[in-house]
């Protein structure tokens, strides 16, 4: 019995709030340490500068009251604004620091979530709930810049806190009691609205995505053609408004919670606050205290007030910021099957092509109940020429994703030259193929660099022999700077777009250009008339002689000078033999070609 392949990545919830803002510190300290010094003066400052002009006109109203002399009273206003002065310039400085430099780590962690998508394998990019958490991860990459402004911040409350409650405490032990009762409560809401937001925030994602997505279609050139001939203005504009409408009953759903959270809050504080000035309006009646003393401690207490409430809204933004870490984190931990360490050794170059052997090979999609490759056995032979035929559905682009690679089996094994394929580390065994897939995708680069796969390094003499054994350099030769010509006219004023068969050619030429051992051409000429198929794939046959050559289409005619066709089913190798083999069987294979040659004339 087979086993179902199932890969999960790592759940958010599994990373605590120390362990992401810890992640995040260890990040920023390799990439800048000088960042970590200039947050050291910010937050002393940020809580000692306005204890000083709490107690600066304490200070000038007790040397008043006591008539103190003129040159005592100037002292003290040049003493404090020589203060302000100096504490100006330091909080200028890391300032400066700390705003030149806070948005490249948004970049770097960017930047990791962007070479994990380009690396992960290839199998998790196609799962659909990958594709969400690379959209959150991003998200979280500047989630991850703001945890260091935002610790700073609750470090900086902490202290305040601390202080200014040492000062409150002397004056009435019962209003720091209130103070602390009123943000623990205060806390208590915030944490109750976030974790809503975070217990809701996938039933809004997926229609952030798909809104998204239907704007993209919209500005998406290739299918404006469609989108005018059809008429599908009026239904894509339907489609958004309804999405949009289901998106913003959840933004409403979301600030009724918050306008709850604020009243609650409000109110709390009034009541805190009331009763705190209450407390010292009746001190200083009854002389217990100076009115210097009545002017420091009113502002203390707002300004401790205001510490607590910032303390709550702190850790509440960084724990906020912190289930975004954790999807970050699981993004880039996601987990990797194939072998992205140290591998064996590739075949010398002298030894290409190999022997390639599938043993019991299944394989399933997570979403299917049924395999799409049902225990295949097949032995491609050094150098053979093989053709991979059947309807829509059958499993060729599966067999050449597995073969290549992009797919590990759910069971079974692929074997290059008796080693198994998973012993190779992965990017080494791409540099074996040399692939032309049916998907076309064009990257605004020059044609020699699109060609070469190369952002620097191009031969252009290779380049050039490319171009011309994939029949286009009759079409490159036209454009007035020739394989420096930028592709994507939409990108570039002077780039230009290719027809479809002149792009299947273009891919033709990339693979050619690295020459691998292994060819695989998967109905890359369906753009292409059937006689320049043809003429395409006999020109093929020689180019890639001596090289092992998998070749998957619909029409049979072209695949006609392969050393052996395999006709897949459901999955399973139905036939397999020669054109001449298979035709003498009177199979499927046979009814197939006799039902197709019907429609356009042979080509020899």
């Amino acid at each position: 019995m087979v086993k179902d392949k199932s890969k999960k990545g790592i759940q958010k919830d599994a990373y605590k709030k120390s362990q992401n803002v810890f992640y995040v510190l260890k990040h920023i300290w390799k990439w800048d340490k000088v960042y970590y010094v200039a947050y050291i003066p910010k937050i002393f400052i940020s809580v000692f500068m306005p204890l000083a002009l709490l107690y600066y006109p304490k200070l000038l109203i007790d040397s008043i009251m006591n008539k103190s002399s003129d040159t005592y009273i100037l002292s003290v206003i040049a003493l404090y604004s020589f203060m302000l002065i100096i504490t100006g310039i330091i909080q200028l400085f890391a300032d400066a620091k700390i705003n030149s430099t806070s948005y490249t780590f948004a970049i770097k962690f960017q930047n990791m979530v962007d070479i994990k998508a380009k690396s992960m394998d290839y199998e998790n990019i196609e799962n659909p709930t990958v594709h969400d958490m690379e959209r959150q991860a991003y998200s979280g990459a500047t989630s991850a810049e703001n945890v260091m402004g935002n610790l700073s911040g609750f470090l900086t409350n902490l202290l305040g806190m601390f202080t200014y409650g040492s000062i409150i405490v002397l004056v009435h032990p019962l209003i720091l009691l209130l103070l602390i009762i009123s943000t623990i409560v205060n806390y208590l809401m915030m944490a109750y609205v976030r974790k809503w937001n975070d217990k809701n925030r996938d039933n809004w994602t997926h229609l952030d995505c798909r809104i998204s997505y239907l704007f993209n279609v919209s500005q998406d050139y290739d299918r404006a053609k469609d989108i005018r001939i059809y008429n599908m203005k009026g239904w894509l504009t339907s489609l958004t408004k309804k999405y949009q409408g289901l998106r913003m009953n959840w933004s409403v759903k979301s600030w009724n919670k918050s306008i709850l959270s604020t009243l609650v809050s409000s109110s709390l504080n009034l009541f805190r606050d009331g009763f705190s000035y209450a407390v010292l309006i009746i001190m200083l009646l009854n002389n217990e205290i100076d009115v210097g003393n009545f002017v420091f401690y009113f502002g203390t207490i707002t300004g401790f007030s205001g510490w607590l409430s910032s303390i709550a809204e702190q850790y509440n933004s960084i724990a906020s910021l912190s289930d975004d870490v954790s999807r970050l984190r699981a993004f880039l931990d996601y987990n990797d099957i194939f072998n992205h360490g140290k591998g064996i050794p590739l075949p010398e170059s002298n030894r290409v092509p190999y022997d390639i052997e599938l043993k019991n090979v299944f394989y399933k999609y997570l979403s299917n109940d049924t395999h799409t490759i049902d225990n295949i056995n097949l032995h491609i032979k050094k150098g053979e020429k093989l053709a991979i035929v059947g309807v829509n559905g059958a499993g060729k682009t599966t067999l050449v994703k597995l073969l290549s690679e992009l797919y590990y089996p759910t069971s079974g094994d692929i074997f290059i030259d008796s080693n198994n394929a998973k012993s190779y580390n992965v990017t080494d065994y791409y540099t074996q193929f040399s692939i032309v897939f049916q998907e076309i995708l064009i990257i605004p680069v020059t044609i020699a660099r699109f060609i070469s796969g190369s952002g620097e390094d191009v031969d252009r003499d290779r380049v050039k022999k490319a171009i011309e054994l994939a029949d286009l350099d009759s079409v490159i030769s036209k454009f007035p700077h020739g394989m420096d010509t930028m592709l994507v006219k939409g990108i570039y004023d002077d780039g230009v777009d290719l027809s479809g068969g002149e792009k299947q050619k273009l891919l033709l030429a990339r693979a050619l250009y690295k020459d691998a051992p292994v060819f695989i051409l998967d109905e890359p000429t369906s753009a292409l008339d059937p006689i320049a198929e043809s003429e395409l794939y006999n020109k093929y046959k020689k180019l890639t002689s001596g090289k092992t050559s998998i070749y998957i289409s619909h029409r049979l005619t072209s695949t006609r000078f392969c050393d052996r066709i395999i006709l897949l089913q459901n999955g399973l190798i139905a036939e397999c033999g020669s054109h001449d083999e298979l035709m003498k069987k009177n199979g499927l294979y046979a009814k197939m070609f006799n039902t197709q040659s019907q429609y356009y004339k042979e080509v020899n």
